[in-house]
C-alpha cells in the first residue's frame, strides 16, 4: 500500500452498518498487509515485467496511433477489429500480433520502409513476452500446448485502466461486461450474458498474484451464495445479476477507500500499476480542488448575486403563502359566517311558523271567545226583556221583602250576624263554583286541543326517532358486516400467506436442488480439466523423466566406453614402448652372448645390419670431412640399427593394437547390434502386447458401446411424478428401475419436458427434470388442451370446426374421447404428439 494510506477503521461513521463494513475493512485491510508481506519476489517480477509491457503498448496506442479507440468509433475500433478477426477469448501470439499491424495500417515488412512510430509498435508487438501464457484452462489441441496464447478482452480491459485512470471501478467492469457479453460492437442490452469464468477474469483483470486473485474470488463466491439469481441461474450472469453481486457489502468492501486517491481493489494490483493509479487520481483530484478554488474566486460577486436573488425569491415565496394564507382564512369565515347566516334564517323561519301557528289558534280562540260572550249577553238580554213584567213584580215584592228584610235584618242582624254570613258566602261559593265550571269547561276545550297538538309533535318526534334508530340499526348491521368481512378477508389473508409461504418454500427447494446439481456439474467439469492437466503434467514428467534416463543412460555408456578406450590407450601406449624396450634388450643380448641357432641367425642379420650401418655412417663423416674413431662409429651405427629395430618393433605393436582395435570395434559392434535387436524385439513385444491390450480394450469398449445402444433402444428415461425420482422405463415390458448397471457413467439423454406435480396444498406445480426448474404457472413453450387448458394435449385435430369453420385444436386424451363421442370426424387425420415437450 501507498505510504499516505489511512486505516479504515479510523474514519468517520457513515451508516447503521459502519460497524460491520468496519469490521470487514479491518480485516480485508489485514488481508491485503499479509498479501503484501508475503509476496513472492519472482511473481512480483513477472507481474512488473507483464505490466510494463501492457504500459508500453499504452503508451504506443496514445501517442502515435490515437485514432485508434478501444471500441465504438464507428466499427473502427480495437474491440469491432479483433472481434472480426478472433471471435473467441484467446489468440496465439502471431495471429494476434499480424492483427494488431493490420489494425495500426502497418503493411510493410520491411523496417527501413517504415516510420518511427510504426517501427516501434512492431518492435514492441515482436517483443512481447510477458503478456503471454501457456493456456490449459480451455479446450485447446495437444499441439498447441506449448503455444502461446493472451486473452485479448482483458487486454483491452487493461488498456482502459491505464487509458483512463481516474473512472470508478464499477466502470471497468461494466465494460468489460460488455467487452465478453457483446456480438461484435459494444451492447447493453439487458438479454445479454457472460460465463461465470468470464466473470472471474473480469475481477481478477488486475491482480498481481495468486493471493490477491485469492482474495477476490472468496468474496465473489461468498456474494454469489447469498444472491437468490446465483441459486437460480449458475451458468448465465446477466448483466442485472452482474451489479446485485457488485453491490453486496463482500464485494464492495473491496471499493471502499484504502487511501485518500485509492480503493482495497487498486491496492490488489502490481505495484506499478497501483503507484501510476495513486499519482494520475492524485493528479486529478489536485487539478479538481485547483480549479474549484479557481471557479470559487472568480465566481464569488455571482454568488452574491444568486444569494440576493434566493432571498429575493423567498420573500416573495412567502409573501405568496401569506397571501394565500390570508385568502383561505378569508373564505373559510365566509363560508363560516354563510353557514351560521344559514343557520340562523333556518331557527328565524321555524320559529316564526312556531309563533304563527301559536298566535293563529289564540286569535281563533279569542274570537270563539268574543263571539261566545256576545251570544250569552243577547240570550240573557232576551231573556231579561220577555220576563220584564215579572221583572217588574219581582223589583217591586223584591222593594217590599227589602224593606221588610231591612226590618227583619235590623232586628236579627245581632242574632243571625254568622248565620247570614253562612248563607253568604254559600251563595258566593256557589256562584264561584259555577264560573270556575265554566273556566274549567274552556281551560278543558283547551287542553284539549292543546293535547291533539302535543299529540302530533309526539308523533312527529317519534315517527323522527324511529327512523334515526332504524338508521343507527342499519349502520351497526352494516358494521357487523364489515367486521366479518374483515374477519374473513384476515383469515383469507393468512391462508394465502401461508400458501405464498409454501409456494416460496417448494421454489427454494427446487432452487437449492438445482443450485446443487449444477454445482456437482460444474465440480465434475472442474476436476475433468484438472485430471486432465494433470494427467498431461503427469505425461510430460514421465517422458521428461524417459528421455533423461535414456539420456543419462547413453552419457554413461558413451563416458564408460570412452573411459575404456582411454584406459585401454594408455595400457597399449605402455605396451609399445615396453616392447620397444624388450626388444633393445633382446638384442643387445644377443649381440653379447647368443643362446640358440635362431639367436645366432638373430646375431648374424643384426651384425650385418650395423656393418652396412658402419659404412653409410662412416661414407656420410667422411663426406662431412668429420673425424671420428672407428670404435665410436661402430657405436654409432650399433645404435641407429637399435633405433630401427625399436622403432619397427614400435610398428609391429601398433599394427597389433590396430588389430586389436578392429576386433574390439567389431565386438562393440555386434554387442550393440545384439543390443539394438535385444531393444528392437523388446520394442516389437511392447507394441505386440500394446496392440493387444488396445485391441481387447477396442473390444471391450465396442462391446460396451453395442450393448449401451441397445440400452438406449430399450430403455428411455422420465421423472416419475410419484416418487419425485428420476426413473428407467423398459419400452418393451414397461417396467420401470434404477439405473442399469452396464450404463456406467455415462446417462441416457433426459428429454426437455414439463410435468404436472400434485401439490400437498391442493395446487399443482409444473417441473422440468431436464433444466430442474420449477415453476407454479403454466410454461410457455409447452401446449395444453384447447378444451380443459387443465393438462398438456396429446392429440391434434385438423378438422375440428366450430360453428361450421375449420378450428383445428390440440386435446388431452380425456377431452378428445368426448369430443369424438359427440362428432366422430374428428378422428379423421388426427395426430398424437406430447405436449409437455419444449418446442
Amino acid at each position: 500500500m501507498t505510504p499516505t494510506a489511512v486505516a479504515p477503521w479510523a474514519m468517520p461513521q457513515t451508516s447503521p452498518q459502519t460497524p460491520q463494513l468496519r469490521t470487514q475493512s479491518r480485516s480485508l485491510h489485514m488481508e491485503v498487509e499479509q498479501v503484501c508481506a508475503d509476496k513472492n519476489q519472482t511473481i512480483e517480477t513477472f507481474a512488473a515485467k507483464k505490466w510494463s509491457e501492457i504500459f508500453r503498448l499504452h503508451t504506443l496506442l496514445s501517442k502515435s496511433f490515437a485514432h485508434i479507440p478501444l471500441a465504438g468509433g464507428d466499427g473502427h475500433g480495437l474491440y469491432e477489429n479483433l472481434y472480426k478477426a478472433f471471435p473467441h477469448n484467446l489468440v496465439t501470439k502471431p495471429r494476434f500480433v499480424g492483427v494488431m499491424r493490420c489494425i495500426c495500417g502497418i503493411e510493410s515488412t520491411n523496417l527501413a520502409a517504415m516510420d518511427d512510430a510504426s517501427k516501434a509498435m512492431v518492435k514492441h508487438l515482436e517483443s512481447l513476452h510477458y503478456c503471454f501464457e501457456v493456456s490449459l484452462v480451455q479446450k485447446i489441441h495437444t499441439k498447441d500446448v506449448q503455444t502461446l496464447h493472451i486473452n485479448w478482452r482483458w487486454l483491452l480491459l487493461a488498456l482502459k485502466l491505464l487509458r483512463e485512470p481516474m473512472l470508478p471501478e464499477s466502470t471497468y467492469f461494466w465494460f468489460g461486461f460488455q467487452l465478453f457479453s457483446s456480438p461484435g460492437v459494444l451492447d447493453d442490452a439487458p438479454h445479454l450474458w457472460i460465463s461465470r469464468d468470464d466473470l472471474y477474469c473480469i475481477f481478477n483483470f488486475s491482480a498481481s498474484s495468486h493471493a490477491c486473485s485469492r482474495i477476490i474470488n472468496q468474496r465473489i463466491a461468498q456474494a454469489d451464495i447469498q444472491l437468490p439469481q446465483s441459486v437460480l441461474n449458475r451458468s448465465r450472469i446477466q448483466y442485472e445479476h452482474f451489479c446485485l453481486l457488485q453491490d453486496h457489502p463482500m464485494v464492495h468492501s473491496l471499493f471502499g477507500p484504502a487511501t485518500p486517491y485509492t480503493s482495497y481493489f487498486v491496492e490488489l494490483m502490481s505495484p506499478q500499476i497501483r503507484q501510476y493509479v495513486f499519482h494520475m487520481r492524485k493528479f486529478d483530484k489536485d487539478r479538481m480542488k485547483c480549479r474549484k478554488f479557481l471557479s470559487h474566486y472568480q465566481l464569488k460577486s455571482l454568488r452574491q448575486t444568486w444569494a440576493r436573488w434566493n432571498q429575493v425569491v423567498e420573500s416573495r415565496r412567502q409573501a405568496r403563502r401569506a397571501c394565500l394564507r390570508a385568502m383561505a382564512l378569508l373564505a373559510t369565515s365566509s363560508r363560516q359566517k354563510a353557514f351560521d347566516k344559514l343557520c340562523q334564517h333556518a331557527m328565524d323561519h321555524v320559529a316564526a311558523i312556531e309563533i304563527q301557528r301559536i298566535f293563529r289558534g289564540y286569535r281563533g280562540r279569542q274570537q270563539f271567545l268574543k263571539v261566545l260572550t256576545t251570544l250569552q249577553a243577547v240570550l240573557t238580554i232576551q231573556r231579561l226583556y220577555r220576563d220584564r213584567g215579572h221583572f217588574l213584580h219581582c223589583v217591586k215584592e223584591l222593594k217590599r221583602k227589602s224593606r221588610q228584610a231591612i226590618k227583619i235584618q235590623a232586628r236579627l242582624r245581632v242574632y243571625r250576624g254568622r248565620l247570614g254570613r253562612i248563607q253568604a258566602r254559600k251563595v258566593l261559593l256557589v256562584y264561584f263554583e259555577t264560573e270556575m265550571a265554566t273556566l274549567q269547561a274552556q281551560r278543558d276545550v283547551y287542553h284539549l286541543s292543546v293535547q291533539q297538538e302535543a299529540a302530533q309533535r309526539i308523533q312527529r318526534c317519534f315517527r323522527k326517532y324511529k327512523l334515526h334508530v332504524v338508521r343507527e340499526q342499519a349502520k351497526e348491521d352494516h358494521f357487523e358486516y364489515e367486521c366479518v368481512e374483515r374477519e374473513m378477508k384476515l383469515l383469507l389473508d393468512a391462508a394465502e400467506k401461508t400458501r405464498r409461504e409454501h409456494r416460496v418454500a417448494v421454489t427454494a427447494y427446487y432452487d437449492q436442488l438445482r443450485e446443487e446439481t449444477l454445482a456437482k456439474e460444474a465440480r465434475r467439469k472442474i476436476d475433468d480439466r484438472e485430471k486432465f492437466r494433470v494427467k498431461l503434467l503427469r505425461r510430460q514428467r514421465q517422458w521428461a523423466d524417459i528421455l533423461a534416463e535414456r539420456k543419462a543412460k547413453a552419457e554413461a555408456t558413451a563416458a564408460a566406453k570412452l573411459e575404456r578406450d582411454r584406459a585401454r590407450e594408455e595400457e597399449w601406449r605402455q605396451k609399445v614402448e615396453t616392447r620397444a624396450i624388450e626388444r633393445k634388450e633382446m638384442l643387445l643380448q644377443v649381440l653379447l652372448k647368443p643362446e640358440s641357432k635362431a639367436d645366432d641367425a638373430t646375431k648374424a642379420a643384426l651384425v650385418a645390419r650395423i656393418n652396412e650401418q658402419y659404412k653409410s655412417v662412416r661414407a656420410n663423416y667422411k663426406a662431412a670431412g668429420i673425424a671420428m674413431a672407428a670404435q665410436e662409429m661402430k657405436d654409432r651405427a650399433q645404435h641407429d640399427v637399435l633405433v630401427a629395430e625399436m622403432e619397427e618393433e614400435r610398428e609391429r605393436v601398433r599394427e597389433e593394437w590396430r588389430r586389436a582395435e578392429l576386433a574390439i570395434a567389431k565386438q562393440d559392434q555386434q554387442d550393440a547390434d545384439r543390443e539394438r535387436m535385444a531393444e528392437l524385439e523388446r520394442q516389437r513385444q511392447e507394441r505386440q502386447d500394446a496392440a493387444t491390450r488396445i485391441q481387447r480394450g477396442t473390444r471391450v469398449c465396442l462391446a460396451r458401446r453395442l450393448l449401451r445402444k441397445k440400452v438406449e433402444a430399450a430403455f428411455d428415461k422420465i421423472y416419475d411424478v410419484a416418487s419425485g425420482q428420476l426413473v428407467f422405463i423398459n419400452t418393451r415390458t414397461q417396467g420401470m428401475c434404477a439405473k442399469p448397471s452396464c450404463l456406467g457413467s455415462y446417462d441416457l439423454t433426459l428429454a426437455d419436458k414439463w410435468y404436472i406435480c400434485p401439490d400437498i396444498s391442493g395446487d399443482v406445480y409444473y417441473y422440468n427434470p431436464k433444466t430442474m426448474m420449477q415453476s407454479w404457472t403454466k410454461p410457455d413453450k409447452c401446449v395444453f388442451c384447447d378444451s380443459c387448458s387443465a393438462d398438456f394435449a396429446t392429440i391434434y385435430c385438423p378438422n375440428h370446426k366450430t360453428r361450421g369453420y375449420i378450428d383445428p385444436q390440440s386435446l388431452c386424451a380425456a377431452c378428445y374421447e368426448g369430443h369424438v363421442a359427440q362428432d366422430p370426424n374428428l378422428a379423421v387425420d388426427a395426430t398424437t404428439f406430447d405436449g409437455a415437450l419444449v418446442s
